[in-house]
């Protein structure tokens, strides 16, 4: 015997849930699951984390208590239309869940671990909006408010929770519950919240309710759970999304740390197929498959290229870093002077932060260094580093994808960052100097957009808020224009020479050469017209939110894969390279003339790349 019980509660209504409605795709709710199940393997002292996910299709009657679900939401839908709140946005949270429950057949997505299970405190908790139970250390298999986005997968918003634990005199307990999030209603002797429970029996007493769960579990759930001895199954209903390589991507590019180095094992089960076993070989090729994308889409907070820096990275051999306070935190470091220097943190096998994320401006300021070559670190901080763990882990957003300090003390705020400015010095020790003998400082790449900013006050990856469109630098000075052309009998100016800027692959290195710089320049142009000439300008360029171009720079003579390039008489800040052809790579040695006012100062050369289309018969 059981039902489903609604408790006493405010009239919320179908828009209430914030965290399972403002995110979409697979990202966000697979983090809460794997880091869920990494905490409470750790706990339960396993080797490993196993994870087995289940895709499989089930009938509409085998979902527990349909029947009264499909009541409620009525009850729901009449209370709001009543109250007048039935509007557009309440319409489009019903709309998927009418359309699933009209099918006799539904996808579920099933999340099977080996951890500590959930004991009655915990189901409670998970259960009762978001609130944890978290271990001494900041963690231990609890659900933070996190777990509502795994709601944001299921058409009926409805979740199911399986559970085996071991009791404090070592017996093995089991506990089953579902729950729904659907919107307010009335009864006739009370007001009901959002939220239901499967439970044996409604509470006695109601407004301080002891909730007593099932024990017995699901047909379609109990195969999963004869398998493990202590773990967790969750069960999403009507799976919204098509289960795919960007559902893959997202295990990958959030857990290839745990899964190199063997504290994550996944097996993925579709349609009674033989299992996808997730490991190293298949972690490289998914990860490779996104490589060349550059900026962090959706959830994500590396881009595709990161991510593959930071996985090959990590399969090279880690350092062993002490710091002051005994904590041990290894690092692994990759230097390669063809990628964008990177740094990313790693908790427990899972990526939490990158660089501009971490509260530590001595971190992003170790990633714009201009001493070291461009290099990648990733920096897992475990249980060796107890301490910096329980910050990193007190400090961690709702969905662990960046540090914020409005959630630490102001004294831990303190402790963190200090830690962190340890830390990078330490790594400074591990990084390759740059030989001033050859080159004096490498191009920092610049975005095409100036980086967001939270409420915090922590770079965004730019996955929420709009980024404002970066001021335009300035353009190099031209001749005067005295004249004007003529065409089809009006007087015209003569054209911009840059009209729209050169997308393309830069490399730069200089040499500072008593009162000129000697520099070298890589390009391999794309996105051009067959028409378009290359211009190229030099100046100073500064590093900082803006990217602004302050002072452009004369030239004093140009060769291009060997070929000198004529020099103009007057405009020596603007030099025509000519056309070049898309994906074509061009060497570029070229003397700038250094600005007295600089002296010996070290400063970043910034190239500018300008497009200017030929007229009519213009060769």
């Amino acid at each position: 015997m059981s039902e489903l019980y609604f408790s006493l509660g405010t009239m919320s209504g179908f828009t209430a849930i914030e965290l399972a409605d403002k995110k979409e795709g697979y990202v966000n709710p697979l983090r809460e699951l794997f880091q869920n199940s990494l905490d409470a393997s750790r706990d339960a002292n396993k080797e490993n984390c196993e994870i087995n996910i289940y895709i499989e299709t089930i009938s509409k009657n085998q979902i527990p208590h349909i029947d009264d679900y499909e009541r409620v939401l009525e009850k729901a839908i009449n209370t709001a239309k009543q109250q007048e709140s039935y509007n557009e946005n309440s319409q489009q949270r019903v709309r998927p869940i009418k359309a699933a429950l009209k099918q006799d057949k539904l996808q579920a997505l099933m999340f099977s671990d080996n951890g500590t299970g959930m004991e009655k405190k915990k189901m409670d908790a998970i259960l009762a909006g978001g609130v944890s139970i978290k271990g001494g250390d900041g963690s231990g298999g609890s659900f933070g408010v996190g777990n509502l986005s795994s709601y944001s997968l299921s058409s009926l918003r409805y979740v199911l929770y399986a559970t085996k634990y071991e009791d404090e005199n070592g017996a093995i307990k089991s506990l089953f519950t579902g729950s729904p999030i659907l919107a307010g209603y009335r009864e006739t002797d009370a007001q009901r919240g959002s939220r239901g429970r499967i439970i044996q029996q409604k509470p006695v007493n109601e407004k301080n309710p002891d909730f007593v769960y099932l024990e017995k579990f699901p047909d379609f759930i109990k195969p999963k759970m004869n398998k493990i001895d202590t773990g967790t199954v969750v069960a999403i209903l009507g799976l919204s999304e098509n289960w795919d390589n960007e559902a893959e991507y997202a295990i990958v590019s959030n857990f290839f740390h745990g899964i190199v180095h063997g504290a994550l094992e996944i097996k993925i089960h579709r349609g009674g197929q033989e299992p996808k076993f997730i490991n190293i070989d298949e972690v490289e090729s998914i990860i490779k498959s996104k490589k060349d994308v550059k900026r962090a889409r959706g959830e994500n907070i590396l881009s595709g290229k990161s991510v593959y820096q930071a996985l090959q990275a990590v399969l090279t051999d880690q350092q062993e870093i002490t710091l002051s306070n005994s904590d041990k935190v290894h690092v692994c470091i990759k230097t390669d002077k063809e990628t964008d220097p990177a740094i990313v943190l790693i908790r427990n096998g899972m990526l939490i932060a990158r660089h501009d994320s971490m509260l530590s401006r001595d971190m992003d300021g170790l990633r714009k260094t201009s001493d070291f070559e461009p290099f990648t670190a990733v920096i897992d901080v475990g249980t060796d580093a107890p301490k910096l763990l329980k910050l990193v882990k007190g400090a961690e957003s709702p969905y662990h994808n960046k540090l914020q300090a409005k959630i630490l003390a102001h004294n831990d705020e303190k402790r963190l960052k200090r830690l962190f400015k340890e830390l990078s010095e330490e790594i400074k020790k591990h990084l390759v100097q740059i030989d001033r003998a050859t080159f004096d400082l490498p191009l920092f790449p610049i975005p095409d957009k100036a980086t967001p900013r939270d409420s915090s006050g922590n770079k965004s990856s730019g996955q929420n808020n709009k980024a404002k469109p970066q001021a335009k630098p300035k353009r190099p000075p031209k001749e005067k224009e005295s004249e004007k052309g003529k065409g089809k009998g009006k007087n015209r100016p003569k054209p911009v020479v840059i009209s729209r800027n050169l997308e393309s692959k830069n490399a730069v290195r200089y040499t500072d050469k008593a009162g000129k710089w000697e520099v070298k320049l890589r390009i391999v142009p794309n996105k051009m017209d067959a028409n378009d000439d290359v211009y190229l300008s030099m100046c100073l360029a500064e590093d900082n939110d803006q990217e602004e171009a302050k002072t452009y720079l004369d030239f004093a003579g140009i060769k291009m894969n060997g070929q000198s390039i004529e020099m103009p008489e007057k405009n020596k800040r603007q030099i025509k390279l000519g056309r070049l052809k898309q994906s074509n790579q061009y060497n570029i040695i070229a003397e700038v003339e250094k600005p007295s006012e600089i002296g010996n100062m070290k400063v970043a050369l910034l190239p500018i790349l300008g497009l200017k289309q030929r007229r009519s018969g213009e060769e």
